[in-house]
């Protein structure tokens, strides 16, 4: 059969939409052929069309009409790829090729037009942005356990410290890098009287009813919850005082008339209790009550239905869980109820505006001030562990709190401050726009895709941090100066005098500077962002050491995030990365670190040195031990780096002159390993380095016991 002849006769042959009067009695599919079916005209009848259809059909043979649709596609493709190869042979005589497969050259293929794959991470960059640096990441997994491993993302420093290695082994001609270990310093656990927390399950009787585990005074408890909200209610005012004291007065006395019955909301309220109890007792040192506390707070949350553990209240018990296991480094309990506490905030439509709902003026500010306190809670569990953030700020649209010290959620008006005076939401909201500039540079640097345009990002997110330092410095109520290069000047206040709330708001700006430049530091070293970069972490670092090392430091400062440890060995880290980087790229530096070097190694020491020995107990456990050993390789790793730059032994001499002989002299002679790394001895660099030095630094504080720089 000839398909192709057939196929003509038929092209050139009309069809009908209807059914011809003798296919539907028969009831036989027609091909609506005209004039006459393909049926009819087989069996020699004639083809009548008598009935009208109503419905609306297709035309028969609409198959052969596609395929001709492809025919024509087909040539059309082919003409289409001999037009393709006639211009890459033309083009391919007057470039050559190997210059598009070097990606390092920065040379980008002319301007035109390409498809993008959909859902690319570029598809919205320009050829001019595909020429920028790229920011690089790299995550790994750490040990938590001898057996678990965890996730470390950029924002732990892992992939900063891995750049700062590759700079030493090659300066320094060493074959061997740092220690595994010190990839972990983010992940240090409590300290031993919080970590053993079965130890004290048998001192405790969980046969009586919960609230008689309340046996001291009124008095005392009181005390103690009073001094809660004056700690945390500017940073994390999950509470109304009003209601909280009224649930208190409640149950304590069901505990003076020995009243065993507590209804289930009962119960919730006094698990917020002992948690505010445990974590006052944190804050006055007191692990055997702490413990205890929290103990029972477990305890009331097991006899809690379900109903109560997921409405409002059961997701402030769960806020005040997470402040605990912040404060205490529970980090495995930390993550999952982090990511159970945002799941519940969004089920009960905290994320979206009060406008939304009908609520009273003083339980909307309460859902507002829950809300981004559950935000703190998403944010700082994304930077301390490197995860991506759980909350999407695009699907947000609550307003912040307004600036009102207000303590009963059964309020109708909201008082306002007077001109001039300031409270304790006034701080919380600063606190809150800082995360959202935390939010924002995990959104635009840390991202696994779209890191194209980065000196763009960091230009924005810098000036979004100016714009907040500002807010800060007005908010405080001192003047402020700049400097030459447009940065503010250093506030100059001492921690002896200032609030624990300023010097938290200073410390987190520091570390957000840190956190928004440290991408730069992975472009190539002639690049201008990154020698512009690396001077504005090593300023922050400075104000870092400064503040924890200082002698008025709040126990609260370095608790929350991120870890002590792991934040002040990556600032001693920079500033050893920026001598090395000058030595090795020949940069002009951007601070002369020499003379004050020993004094930075030296506040290091004393760190690590105060949180080992908070580690180290008669019972020591196996997890531990392994904290000890990070923190000490951090201290061996830290001795290493002052040796090999040898500042000890001259002081006096200039930076010109280091430059000139390590650019001059084998490294290996210049810069001796110690003897023994191994054996910890106290540090004595105070005497090799001088008082002073001139050093304009960022939200720093002026300590004459701690880095005594001479301020502008």
């Amino acid at each position: 059969m000839d398909t192709t002849g057939d196929r003509d006769v038929i092209h050139g042959m009309q069809f009908s939409s209807q059914v011809c009067d003798r296919c539907r009695i028969k009831k036989v599919r027609c091909d609506g052929l005209l004039p006459s079916c393909s049926n009819c005209r087989t069996s020699g009848a004639a083809c009548v069309t008598s009935k009208q259809l109503k419905r609306r059909t297709r035309p028969r043979r609409h198959l052969e009409q596609q395929e001709r649709l492809l025919d024509e596609l087909r040539v059309k493709n082919e003409n289409l790829q001999r037009e393709i190869q006639q211009l890459r042979a033309s083009h391919s005589r007057n470039i050559d090729t190997s210059v598009w497969n070097d990606t390092s050259s920065g040379l980008q293929a002319p301007n035109y037009p390409v498809l993008q794959v959909a859902g690319s991470s570029d598809a919205t960059t320009t050829p001019n942005q595909q020429s920028q640096p790229i920011i690089k990441h790299l995550g790994r997994l750490v040990p938590l356990t001898p057996s678990v491993n965890r996730f470390a993302g950029s924002t732990t420093g892992i992939y900063f410290i891995r750049c700062a290695e590759a700079v030493y082994k090659t300066l320094f001609d060493q074959e061997e890098g740092f220690p595994d270990v010190v990839n972990r310093l983010h992940l240090l656990g409590a300290c031993p009287e919080y970590s053993q927390r079965l130890l004290f399950l048998n001192s405790i009787d969980l046969s009586r009813p919960p609230h008689f585990m309340l046996d001291k005074t009124r008095a005392l408890y009181l005390g103690a919850i009073t001094e809660f909200f004056q700690s945390w209610s500017s940073i994390w005012p999950v509470l109304m005082k009003k209601q909280f004291l009224s649930a208190f007065h409640r149950i304590f006395d069901r505990v003076e008339a020995h009243d065993p019955n507590l209804s289930p909301s009962d119960y919730v309220s006094l698990r917020q209790i002992f948690l505010v109890l445990s974590i006052t007792a944190w804050k006055s040192r007191s692990p055997t009550e702490c413990n205890t506390y929290y103990l029972n707070a477990l305890e009331c949350a097991r006899l809690t239905t379900a109903p109560e553990n997921e409405d409002f209240p059961g997701l402030q018990s769960l806020l005040l869980t997470c402040l605990y296991l912040q404060l205490t480094r529970k980090h495995d309990e930390w993550i999952q109820i982090s990511g159970q506490v945002v799941r519940l905030a969004q089920s009960l439509g905290l994320h979206r505006h009060s406008r939304r709902f009908q609520f009273c003026a003083g339980e909307m500010e309460l859902r507002k001030r829950i809300w981004w306190c559950v935000y703190a809670v998403d944010v700082a569990c994304s930077i301390v562990h490197g995860l991506p953030k759980m909350i999407q700020d695009d699907d947000v649209d609550t307003d912040l709190p307004v600036d009102t010290d207000l303590d009963d959620v059964a309020a109708t008006d909201i008082p306002l401050p007077l001109p001039g005076e300031t409270t304790s939401t006034a701080t919380f909201n600063l606190y809150v726009k800082l995360l959202k500039i935390f939010s924002s540079c995990l959104k635009s640097l840390y991202t696994t895709t779209k890191r194209r345009n980065g000196v763009a990002k960091i230009t924005a997110l810098d000036h979004e941090l100016s714009v907040w330092r500002h807010s800060v410095v007005q908010f405080q109520g001192n003047e402020m100066k700049d400097h030459d290069d447009g940065l503010p000047d250093t506030l100059h206040m001492n921690s002896a005098d200032q609030t624990f709330e300023i010097l938290f708001l200073h410390f987190l700006g520091n570390v957000a500077v840190v956190l928004i430049h440290q991408p730069a530091l992975t472009f190539d070293p002639k690049h201008p962002q990154f020698l512009k970069s690396l001077s504005r972490c090593v300023r922050a670092a400075l104000n870092i050491l400064s503040m924890l090392g200082s002698s008025h430091d709040d126990r609260r400062l370095h608790c929350l995030f991120p870890n002590k440890s792991s934040i002040v060995f990556q600032s001693t880290l920079l500033c050893f990365y920026h001598q090395w980087m000058c030595m090795a790229s020949s940069l002009t530096p951007s601070h002369n670190l020499n003379p004050v070097m020993g004094k930075i190694v030296d506040t290091a020491l004393r760190l690590f040195d105060t949180h080992k020995t908070e580690l180290v107990s008669s019972d020591t456990g196996s997890n531990t031990s392994i904290d000890i050993q990070t923190i000490s390789a951090a201290e061996d790793l830290v001795r290493l780096f002052y040796s090999r730059m040898d500042l000890g032994r001259d002081v006096s001499v200039s930076y010109e002159r280091t430059l000139s002989v390590a650019q001059h002299s084998p490294s290996t002679s210049l810069f001796p390993p110690p003897a023994d790394l191994n054996v910890h001895q106290p540090s004595n660099f105070g005497q090799s380095s001088p008082t002073a030095t001139t050093i304009p630094l960022d939200f720093g504080i002026l300590d004459h016991n701690i880095l005594d720089f001479d301020w502008a």
